[in-house]
């Protein structure tokens, strides 16, 4: 999302040759939240030339038909908010039939509960922390998720399984650490490693030191 659009190819490589673990795409309609981004036929287009693992979290509104039309591999990682899913059962059975792993996510004003119950804990491989509300690029990391993220680190099932928090939304190098010392292990950064006057792999080297100065305490 936070990519030149214009040379979004060039991106994608720039990202993977800088050392980014995974490619993170925000999937819009413009009906879910308030913009419109890109849909299942572009992920599938760039999935030609990148050979990163995708994240690719859908923000819409009907997320199985965008679960439909997508076309990953196995290791990528399809997430979607719970309460867009009007056939919970079936959306995660789809995604599961294509190979890809899924992941629920959470807006700041939505309770944990919707994600932290047993039909998604027992499968789910991800629960994706929204630090901001979905939609829009470069806002800042709202504190109070700090909160949220250690509750959904610390819960039973969550740690027994080893689901994998993510968090997205205002991560930099400045924040990382905390975040990271709540509970995440998946950090999703995209304004502050991609910009006109930003050097990718120097903002990820700084990302990356201050998530490890988090894990060591």
């Amino acid at each position: 999302m936070c990519a030149d659009l214009m040379r979004l190819g060039e991106s994608l490589l720039e990202v993977e040759r800088g050392g980014a673990d995974l490619l993170h795409w925000d999937v819009m309609d413009g009906c879910f939240v308030p913009n419109l981004t890109f849909g299942a036929h572009f992920v599938n287009a760039a999935r030609e030339i990148c050979s990163l693992p995708f994240d690719v979290h859908l923000m819409v509104s009907d997320p199985m038909l965008q679960a439909q039309q997508l076309r990953l591999r196995a290791g990528d990682t399809v997430i979607f908010h719970v309460n867009a899913a009007k056939d919970l059962e079936g959306l995660t059975k789809a995604i599961e039939q294509s190979g890809c792993m899924w992941g629920a996510a959470l807006n700041p004003d939505r309770p944990l509960h919707q994600v932290l119950q047993e039909k998604v804990l027992g499968w789910c491989s991800m629960i994706l922390v929204m630090s901001v509300f979905a939609g829009f690029a470069g806002q800042a990391f709202i504190p109070e998720s700090l909160a949220r993220i250690r509750q959904v680190a610390e819960h039973p099932v969550v740690r027994e399984r080893e689901i994998a928090v993510s968090v997205d939304g205002g991560i930099t190098g400045e924040n990382a650490a905390e975040v990271v010392r709540a509970g995440a292990r998946v950090l999703v950064s995209g304004s502050y490693l991609l910009g006109p006057e930003v050097e990718f792999a120097e903002r990820l080297r700084r990302l990356r030191e201050a998530a490890e100065a988090g894990l060591a305490g």
